[in-house]
């Protein structure tokens, strides 16, 4: 492929997921080049004048934001004309799209109406996700409390059992997005959106009805679900995996990471 698109990567073995594996498909497929550089940070394009900022925050001392001329912002974007939003991705990109180009269950092989599977561990995850009893509302509830080997799931069986699912609770995680919000899209399971979570700061932002259903408390939950027809979830469920295509897979991540550069250069 001719005049690839250069990125300069930070070298993070113990972060070696969500964004850098993306990055590790983006090479395999011949869509970059790649140069590791010092540093908590990726950069885009010959000058490394693009930040391509994949983690959760922005206020954390030990990774600071860098100066930069234009900055993609994955989860956080800060509110000023050089941070474009951008996309975010899944916590395992390449299990994710592994599943979501497979046969994935219809409507009536999907044997869970609702499901929630996720862990706290941190004080800022318990603010977003221990507001309220989400179990409530929720059919397949789960949510470890604890330290990052405290799971029920290995990551295969997680992906496996949230495509059974009809509906999936998002609710924030270290930062407004959470990884689980692209798995969701991924496997067309169709997003409960809890407060808390931002779905607008996509650079292709998510439409209420189209791709998720609202909800500010868990009593909401069941209303909302059983307001949605077979018809209407069909066409959620198609709308969600378009967007995954186009935003999260990793054709359409690296074509809108290259259309943004492109657009501010």
């Amino acid at each position: 492929m001719a005049n690839k698109l250069k990125i300069y990567r930070c070298n993070l073995p113990q972060h070696h997921d969500v964004f850098l594996e993306m990055v590790d498909i983006w090479e395999e497929i011949g869509f970059i080049e790649t140069e590791y550089v010092e540093g908590h940070v990726h950069w885009a394009d010959k000058e490394k004048t693009f930040l391509l900022w994949h983690w959760p925050r922005v206020d954390e001392p030990w990774k600071q934001v860098p100066p930069f001329r234009v900055g993609l912002f994955g989860n956080v974007v800060p509110d000023h004309p050089q941070c474009k939003p951008w996309t975010f991705f899944a916590r395992s990109p390449r299990r994710l799209d592994k599943i979501a180009k497979s046969d994935l269950p219809s409507y009536d092989e999907r044997s869970i109406t609702s499901i929630f599977m996720g862990k706290v561990e941190n004080q800022i995850q318990a603010a977003g996700r221990n507001n309220y009893d989400w179990s409530n509302g929720i059919e397949d509830f789960y949510m470890s409390q604890g330290s990052p080997g405290s799971y029920k799931y290995t990551k295969e069986q997680y992906l496996e059992r949230l495509s059974q699912a009809k509906f999936g609770l998002t609710l924030p995680g270290y930062g407004p997005k959470c990884n689980r919000d692209i798995e969701l899209m991924g496997v067309g399971t169709v997003p409960i959106v809890a407060p808390g979570c931002d779905v607008d700061r996509y650079h292709e932002p998510w439409i209420e009805n189209v791709h998720y259903i609202r909800v500010e408390r868990p009593e909401d939950i069941q209303d909302k679900v059983s307001s949605i027809s077979k018809s209407q979830w069909q066409e959620m469920h198609y709308e969600c995996k378009m967007w995954y295509d186009r935003n999260s897979s990793p054709e359409g991540s690296f074509n809108l990471t290259k259309t943004l550069i492109e657009k501010y250069k």
